[in-house]
């Protein structure tokens, strides 16, 4: 069928003006010859201009018909739906050959949700099937004692799905905030990179802070020019610093000491003794890494320094 509409429409195409004359529609089937609407539209053109304008707007309509067909339905013109087997029409006889089943529940969903805008989802989905499988027509054919024991058993159910489905609804909530956690995760550290970046610079090719960071205050430029110029000034500082845990999608608060400041490589390290806020300083687990990390996280304001 998808073939006979594509060669008709291309016959179209290329013979326009016999839109006007046709008996058959795309698919072959008889046109009703009587109707007044079809008999209004194949009334004959007034003029030459008409007829060329009429001649442009139909290839133009057809062709952009025959494009979108010929995209949409690509698996049945020549690929492997064109030439179905049997054992493909015995699977899929049963599959209905339009999509107003789908359209109808949509429609009746859209319904009960602008009605009711505190209704919960499982809510709603109990109403549509309810009204597309004539559940009330089927229990009113029950007996009184039938009716009254499905009921029990519906109540029953129903708190048990609505249970599940709250858990449900919880769970599809955490996972939700915590890929949008990561995702703002990857902004902070897109940042926080172009920073270290802008600091690597600053200890390994000269540059000034000022330059590079002139985003800050002068405040700040002041004191990471004093942390570059004597790193021993960190040395037995307590601080404040927040992680990034991307297992739960939560930031945790840590307290924390400098240790020691190592100056003597090229970027210099650090070493920190953490413990988070239910222990105490003797619980501390010893950390190293690059002053330009610290530095990174300060200016990035997941570290406080709480004693400078």
């Amino acid at each position: 069928m998808v073939n006979t509409c594509l060669t008709n429409l291309r016959y179209f195409r290329e013979n326009p003006l016999s839109l006007l004359t046709v008996k058959k529609d795309v698919f072959d089937r008889e046109l009703e010859v009587d109707d007044g609407v079809l008999q209004a539209l194949c009334q004959p053109l007034s003029s030459l201009y008409a007829e060329e304008q009429f001649k442009k707007i139909s290839c133009s309509l057809v062709d952009g018909i025959i494009g979108v067909l010929e995209r949409q339905l690509e698996r049945y013109i020549g690929g492997d739906l064109s030439n179905p087997s049997p054992a493909l029409l015995e699977q899929t006889k049963s599959a209905p050959t339009h999509n107003m089943f789908a359209e109808c529940i949509m429609g009746l969903t859209d319904h009960h949700f602008k009605r009711a805008l505190n209704a919960t989802t499982g809510f709603i989905d109990r109403k549509v099937k309810s009204a597309k499988n004539n559940t009330m027509s089927w229990l009113a054919s029950k007996t009184s004692t039938q009716q009254k024991s499905i009921i029990y058993f519906g109540i029953t159910r129903a708190r048990q799905m609505r249970n599940l489905w709250k858990k449900r609804a919880e769970n599809i909530a955490k996972i939700q905030d915590h890929r949008v956690s990561n995702k703002l995760q990857k902004f902070d550290k897109s940042a926080r990179m172009k920073i270290e970046r802008n600091l690597k610079d600053i200890y390994e090719k000269g540059a000034t802070v000022a330059d590079k960071l002139s985003s800050f205050d002068s405040e700040t430029q002041q004191f990471i020019t004093t942390v570059i110029s004597d790193l021993a000034v960190l040395t037995d500082v307590f601080i404040d610093h927040i992680w990034y845990d991307s297992d739960d999608g939560q930031k945790h608060l840590y307290h924390g000491k400098v240790i020691w400041a190592l100056s003597r490589a090229k970027i210099p390290n650090l070493k920190v003794a953490y413990w988070s806020p239910e222990e105490t300083v003797e619980d501390a687990v010893d950390y190293k890494f690059t002053v330009v990390q610290f530095l990174a996280d300060y200016l990035s304001g997941d570290l406080t320094l709480n004693d400078m």
